[in-house]
Formats: C-alpha cells, sequence, structure tokens
C-alpha cells in the first residue's frame, strides 16, 4: 500500500512541478511541491515552496504572493541585501500539510485544493 501512495505521489509530484514554472516581466517562479510518506507514523506529509528569481532588482524591493480570490497575503519577502537579480524561496503553506492514512482513498492522499495565487512585484503580476 505504502508503495503505490509513495509512486502515486512520485508521478503526481514531478508532472505537477514540471509543468509549473511562469515568466512574466521581470519575475520567474517555480513551484517545487514536495510529498513523502512516513510508515512509522501512518501518515503522508507535503511541503509547498516557491522559488524565485527578480532581474533588475534593487535594494528594499519586494515580492508578495496574494490569494487571487480573497486577496489575503500569503508570504512577503523583501530584498535587503540589493541583490541583483534577485532570488529566494517563498512557503505560502495554502495546502494540507499531513494526511494520515485512514483518509487515504483509491490509493491517494489529497492535500486539499491549491489556493490561486497571484506573485506580485512593482507592475510586474503573475496569475
Amino acid at each position: 500500500m505504502k508503495n503505490i501512495i509513495t509512486l502515486t505521489f512520485g508521478i503526481m509530484l514531478s508532472c505537477i512541478a514540471h509543468a509549473q514554472i511562469y515568466t512574466q516581466g521581470d519575475i520567474t517562479t517555480f513551484a517545487n511541491i514536495n510529498a513523502t510518506h512516513d510508515s512509522t507514523q501512518c501518515a503522508s506529509f507535503a511541503f509547498e515552496s516557491y522559488n524565485f528569481t527578480i532581474n533588475n532588482s534593487f535594494l528594499n524591493d519586494s515580492i508578495v504572493i496574494k490569494d487571487q480570490n480573497g486577496g489575503n497575503t500569503l508570504a512577503v519577502a523583501i530584498n535587503t541585501s540589493g541583490q541583483n537579480p534577485w532570488s529566494g524561496i517563498l512557503n505560502p503553506n495554502t495546502m494540507i500539510p499531513v494526511v494520515e492514512d485512514e483518509f487515504v482513498t483509491n490509493g491517494m492522499a489529497f492535500f486539499g485544493g491549491f489556493t490561486q495565487m497571484k506573485f506580485i512585484n512593482g507592475t510586474d503580476t503573475i496569475y
């Protein structure tokens, strides 16, 4: 059972991760979604993060991840070093991080729906 769950995670997440690179203006983002299964705890764990690179960045430049539907701020990063281009990782945590084995149906753990997000940097926005 755990091999089927792990295989399903691997296939699903590799498809998601390889298809989620976005570029708009000076912003480039890449979805990095990982999942593991721990048989000692009888649960599956997921972690969601987004790598970003901003070309033409400057000191105190910022990037904001907002919920596209509700407008809530999910994550913020500020360029405190003045690095150009500026790269970093943001963790908006929009999904359920733990699914216990008794909640796995048809060999798949459902970590909740991903929120539609927008990445904002100055006038550049990725939807």
